[in-house]
């Protein structure tokens, strides 16, 4: 089965990253902080609620069929890492234009087949970010794909600019929109965890 292309959490991601006019260039950290509210405009999960929804149907089906099967250790491919990874790789592929398609089929197997962990759930740090704005699973990943997003361009300020030729001002900017990004991505996670199996307990019960 080609995942990439049939699996519909593989398509919601795809279509939200295809709304985003992305700059080409390297640009100044102040503007990929500013990123953030037009994103959360472009990216606002009620706007694709025919995607939510198969995504959603998708999901029911797919947890009905694994009931009965026998539940295993998932070390640390619980669903919020996973889904974490998957952004990833499905920006690294819409920004380069070079899909690879088996990792990322393997990604979405790996999603499939998931069971509840407690591996996301050690980061103390997260704890400091308050739970405002939390509605269900889809909306934490959509956060989280906006996050990787702004850290995927973050990284391209320093990467390809380069640090020595940086102003200072800028790159103290840089570490401090690093760090932040870094903890709610780590929020992010934990939360994707939470609120994905929190709202499919009774398939689980």
């Amino acid at each position: 089965m080609d995942y990439f292309s049939e699996h519909p959490l593989a398509r919601v991601i795809t279509v939200l990253l295809q709304t985003i006019d992305l700059p080409t260039e390297p640009v100044e950290i102040a503007y990929v902080r500013s990123m953030r509210y037009a994103l959360s405009d472009k990216l606002d999960p009620k706007n694709y609620t025919d995607l939510h929804g198969e995504f959603n149907h998708y999901r029911h089906n797919k947890l009905v069929e694994s009931k009965s099967l026998q539940v295993l250790p998932t070390g640390l491919n619980t669903y919020g890492m996973l889904i974490d990874r998957l952004t990833i790789l499905l920006i690294k592929s819409t920004i380069t234009r070079c899909a690879d398609h088996i990792q990322i089929n393997d990604m979405l197997s790996a999603i499939d087949d998931c069971r509840p962990g407690s591996s996301s759930t050690f980061n103390k740090i997260t704890t400091i970010v308050e739970r405002s704005g939390e509605i269900d699973a889809f909306h934490s990943l959509v956060n989280l794909l906006t996050t990787n997003l702004l850290l995927w361009l973050a990284q391209d300020v320093l990467y390809l600019r380069g640090p020595e030729s940086l102003p200072d001002q800028e790159l103290r900017a840089y570490i401090v929109f690093f760090a932040e990004q870094n903890v709610y991505r780590n929020h992010l996670i934990s939360s994707s965890e939470r609120l994905f199996w929190n709202e499919n307990i009774s398939l689980h019960s």
